[in-house]
């Protein structure tokens, strides 16, 4: 790679801190700990981390810095800098420039902030198509090759500069992009297509000990069902979800299914949510979605009523993080959306709020066992 990237040293490597002791991949325990109901390493070794503490100290703003397990996804050293300034010091890196890498590499360096990474971290140059098209269910044998080949870049990257996760869509968004499926590829055939992609991430996840959340997208008519997904996940079980609630509720919207029973049943797997403000209309067309630029992801804000149209964004985060406290909560607001910093500081402290609340007793065991290793990349 040409992205004059650091190394430093990695949380997965050898499966050891710099001090020796032994640390197993932290994030791949956010849905095996839901499943197996323990607090436990692999080794059996509690493992303390900062996720759920209520942070100290202050922002350079004099704000008040939120736990680790709040984040942000961010596409520029700008908006990454705009994050630091709210006080998140975790950040999910998406669609970075080559030419920006080594100013962002260094200000995450400096500021100390944790690292995800929402494929592709740096955009890729001369990729065949759109990146942030890559998906598991895509029809396109090539495609999906190429979006493997994509994913491995990011994993590889991931281990290089010590990030914690990657990113990865789930299906192609078809409708959004007004195309049709063939007639061969129907539920059955995306289904099984999906599980063959799942485990070949799988074991490029294992392979570098970097843990994949896959996201899910949106307008798929052959993969929207709970059944299809619960069957993905326990064909792949090293994977984990990425929870993007307006996109759930627009595919429940649209293909008429009840997103609070999804998220019921999902939530073992869950170890991160993408939440943002949005609304929802009773009917919609993907496309015209699209073309009026309405898919727009506003901060979220106490004073979005879902009796206006809102996303239910509380109904969700309530019914998951009771179910799996762990999971992170990944703000994902477009740069130019976020125009009055004291209304987004304002909807920010609001989630917490009611991640908080729904957590309730359980939020003191995720200190535990979700992330021994918190220090960020540094140079070697």
């Amino acid at each position: 790679m040409n992205d004059n990237l650091t190394p430093c040293p990695s949380p997965h490597s050898e499966g050891q801190t710099a001090d020796g002791d032994l640390t197993p991949c932290p994030l791949s325990t956010v849905a095996r700990s839901a499943r197996s109901g323990e607090g436990e390493t692999a080794n059996g070794d509690l493992t303390p981390c900062p996720l759920s503490t209520s942070g100290e100290g202050e922002t350079a703003n004099g704000e008040r810095p939120f736990p680790l397990q709040y984040g942000m996804v961010c596409a520029s050293l700008p908006h990454l800098q705009r994050t630091a300034e709210y006080g998140l010091q975790r950040a999910e890196l998406v669609l970075i420039s080559a030419e920006e890498a080594p100013q962002v590499w260094e200000y995450l360096r400096e500021r100390e902030i944790v690292v995800g990474l929402h494929s592709p971290g740096i955009r890729p140059e001369d990729f065949p198509f759109r990146p942030l098209l890559a998906a598991l269910v895509d029809p396109d044998a090539e495609r999906r090759e190429q979006s493997l080949s994509l994913w491995e870049t990011d994993l590889r990257r991931a281990r290089e500069v010590g990030a914690r996760y990657v990113v990865a869509h789930i299906q192609r968004p078809v409708a959004l992009l007004g195309e049709t499926l063939p007639d061969d590829f129907d539920e059955r055939r995306s289904l099984q297509v999906g599980i063959e992609m799942a485990q070949r991430l799988a074991e490029l996840s294992e392979r570098y000990a970097v843990p994949v959340h896959i996201e899910n997208s949106i307008a798929n008519p052959a993969f929207y069902r709970l059944e299809s997904y619960m069957a993905m996940l326990q064909a792949a079980p090293a994977l984990y979800v990425c929870l993007d609630i307006g996109h759930l509720f627009l595919d429940a919207r649209k293909y008429g299914f009840d997103p609070v029973e999804f998220a019921t049943e999902i939530a073992p797997h869950v170890a991160e949510f993408h939440v943002y403000g949005n609304t929802v209309d009773v009917e919609f067309d993907f496309v015209e979605l699209r073309e009026q630029q309405r898919l727009k992801k506003h901060p979220p804000h106490p004073s979005q009523k879902v009796s206006e149209g809102w996303l239910d964004n509380e109904a969700i985060l309530r019914t998951v993080l009771e179910r799996q406290p762990d999971a992170l909560v990944t703000f994902e607001v477009h740069y130019g959306m976020d125009v009055d910093r004291e209304v987004t500081r304002e909807g920010l402290e609001w989630i917490e709020k009611v991640c908080t609340e729904a957590r309730g007793t359980s939020a003191e065991a995720c200190s535990h066992h979700l992330w021994r290793h918190t220090a960020p990349c540094r140079s070697a």
